[in-house]
């Protein structure tokens, strides 16, 4: 049987809006089709804790409650627990009340009531892993994966994020079950493992699953020239049933689908300060990637049973392909026309030093002066002359000096602003105006010099080509 744990003192109750987060709870235990349950109160001292299986604590205030911790939703609903005090399984959630502060939480609370199936599965989290040490045998092995599997699950770690600057320490492969082979940075430099791998990762029988997989395949490619391809990827898998930002990270899906500990944050602790993955100890490292090749395993078994034939079409047909193909794009980068980024650094650099006079002028012929600046803001440091990147400065000229109105009701020089002030408040050919039109020209340019110029020349490498990541799981549809 399901608890369902409410709180009688939110602010839901207190302002008869109780109906709404029951109605909110009854569609989800519809959508999940749960017959054994009970909707209680926390507060209620009648509560029969015997009879639950499986207590779900609604909201922030009830969950301290029943662990009998101090933790945010956020951070507890990551995990569900065994509780010997309540003899069940504690799996919180946000209270249904919230969706309407938040309609991310309803997407939430959806993959909360959707692991209610996994709730007490048997998972074992510290899978086996062998780190190879003699080349020969390494190869052998490999040869033997590439003989007898028709899966393989493949992740690397590495020194930095810079696939053209930093290297592999290690390759990790998953073959069956909970085990894992380690392949270490020195096997990885011999001639005899590199044919092994060429030939393994050649082989089109095998569906080689990553998570993140494109990440990998650069390394792998740039390094060793392996013909890398990703057939199948836990992130993406995961993209397709949830398309939000900030919610495809290997860490987090193996905390809510396998319940496994933040074992990532418990490896970079062991990160000396200002480090690298490359400088942690080289054990905890290693088992480290077998956990990251065994959970992504189990992740993409998961996976599988979830998806819906829409979601399976999109994946196979578009995600994967795309990836592949994107592998190739960011690899390649775009060749920059450095003489072309030059001429047009000087162009705008000019154009950016005769807006920034121009608004000085103007400045001064409303009546601003850094003394008077001084007076009227008490600002402990004296400008020179009137600064059009200060904001201080700028909302001293606009609000004090011409005295427009709020847009919105807030004291800002935004863009939304400027356009507000421009077009229906100021005066056309008036000083304010003209001071207004000029300050948007110089964000305008100064914004695309910063971008498009600067930014450029800051990321281009010796061979004249800008190197950048597309990210196919950031798109919001």
């Amino acid at each position: 049987m399901i608890l369902f744990l409410l709180n009688n003192k939110s602010y839901a109750v207190e302002k008869g809006f109780d109906d709404k987060n029951i109605n909110v709870l009854k569609v989800l235990i519809d959508e999940y089709n749960i017959q054994d349950y009970k909707i209680k109160y926390f507060e209620n001292d009648k509560i029969n804790f015997d009879e639950a299986d499986i207590i779900m604590p609604m909201g922030a205030k009830v969950t301290k409650k029943v662990l009998l911790k101090d933790i945010g939703i956020n951070k507890a609903r990551l995990n569900y627990y065994y509780s010997d005090l309540f003899g069940a399984y504690i799996l919180p959630t946000f209270a249904p009340g919230f969706i309407f502060k938040s309609t991310d939480s309803f997407i939430d609370m959806q993959k909360d009531f959707e692991r209610i199936e996994l709730v007490g599965t048997d998972v074992n989290y510290d899978p086996e892993y062998y780190t190879f040490l003699d080349p020969e045998y390494c190869a052998k092995c490999i040869n033997n994966l590439n003989n007898n599997y028709n899966r393989l699950v493949m992740d690397v770690e590495t020194s930095g994020l810079e696939w053209q600057e930093d290297f592999i320490t290690e390759l990790g492969i998953t073959h069956e079950g909970d085990k894992s082979l380690i392949i270490p940075h020195e096997l990885l430099e011999n001639k005899k493992v590199q044919t092994a791998l060429d030939k393994l990762f050649k082989n089109e029988q095998i569906d080689f699953v990553w998570q993140n997989g494109k990440f990998d395949s650069k390394f792998l490619i740039y390094n060793y020239g392996f013909e890398v391809r990703q057939d199948e990827d836990t992130m993406l898998q995961h993209y397709t049933t949830d398309e939000r930002r900030g919610t495809h990270d290997l860490t987090q899906l193996s905390q809510l689908f396998l319940n496994a500990e933040d074992y990532s944050a418990k490896f970079k602790a062991m990160i000396p300060k200002g480090g690298s993955y490359a400088d942690a100890p080289a054990g905890p490292r290693r088992e480290y990637l077998a956990k990251d090749t065994s959970y992504t395993d189990k992740l993409n078994k998961f996976f599988d049973t979830k998806m819906t034939e829409d979601n399976q079409y999109l994946y196979e047909n578009v995600l994967i392909p795309i990836s592949n193909m994107l592998t190739d794009v960011e690899m390649n980068g775009i060749k920059i026309n450095q003489q072309h980024l030059k001429k047009l650094d000087k162009q705008m650099s000019e154009e950016i030093d005769e807006l920034r006079n121009k608004l000085q002028y103007l400045a001064k012929q409303a009546g601003w002066t850094p003394d008077n600046y001084i007076k009227r803001t008490g600002s402990k440091s004296k400008p020179d002359d009137f600064n059009p990147n200060s904001y201080p400065q700028t909302f001293d000229i606009m609000f004090n000096i011409f005295n427009v109105k709020k847009h919105e009701d807030r004291k800002s020089a935004d863009a939304d602003a400027r356009k507000y002030w421009l077009n229906k408040v100021l005066e056309e050919g008036t000083l304010p105006y003209k001071f207004v039109e000029t300050l948007s020209e110089f964000k305008k340019v100064k914004k695309i010099h910063s971008t498009n110029v600067d930014g450029f020349k800051k990321h281009i490498k010796p061979d004249g080509r800008v190197y950048t990541d597309f990210l196919l799981h950031g798109t919001v549809t």
